[in-house]
């Protein structure tokens, strides 16, 4: 298992504007082995600028994972420049995750708000990916205005 501290070159593989500030990153780690679950994040960066904990926005699939970031601050704004192609670094993944197994069996209710929906949409996906083994799942999600709702 590779060391979470030390940085992971990343390629940027597509970049989904979501709204007028948020865009999803599609990130590949060619080939490196790769595992992180939902709720987890990483630390997201370019050297000289530094580095921005972002969660992730998607399952873990043949080493491919989604960053969804909001530009609010020096090193996401500064990401905001990168096209399909380039490359960035991560280190992780960092964080608990979320205890799915517990919840097995009973209803799931998820709250969000704002860019808080883009760390719950892999939470979404692994529910999804095990469907039956959850009873009734409901989202509740509120944002200022329609123009910010993404993903």
């Amino acid at each position: 298992m590779k060391n979470p501290l030390l940085p992971l070159k990343t390629v940027i593989k597509k970049i989904r504007s979501e709204n007028s500030d948020v865009k999803t990153y599609r990130l590949s780690l060619n080939g490196v082995r790769y595992d992180a679950r939902p709720g987890q994040f990483n630390m997201v960066g370019y050297p000289g600028v530094g580095e921005a904990p972002i969660s992730l926005s998607s399952l873990v699939c043949h080493g491919e994972f989604e960053h969804t970031i909001k530009a609010v601050g020096r090193v996401t704004r500064f990401l905001e420049r990168f096209k399909e192609g380039d490359e960035l670094f991560i280190r992780g993944p960092y964080g608990m995750n979320w205890p799915l197994d517990g919840a097995a069996g009973n209803d799931i209710l998820l709250v969000t708000g704002g860019a808080g929906l883009a760390p719950i949409r892999s939470v979404i996906q692994e529910i999804l990916r095990s469907r039956d083994d959850f009873e009734n799942v409901s989202l509740i999600h509120g944002s200022r205005n329609p123009e910010d709702i993404f993903l």
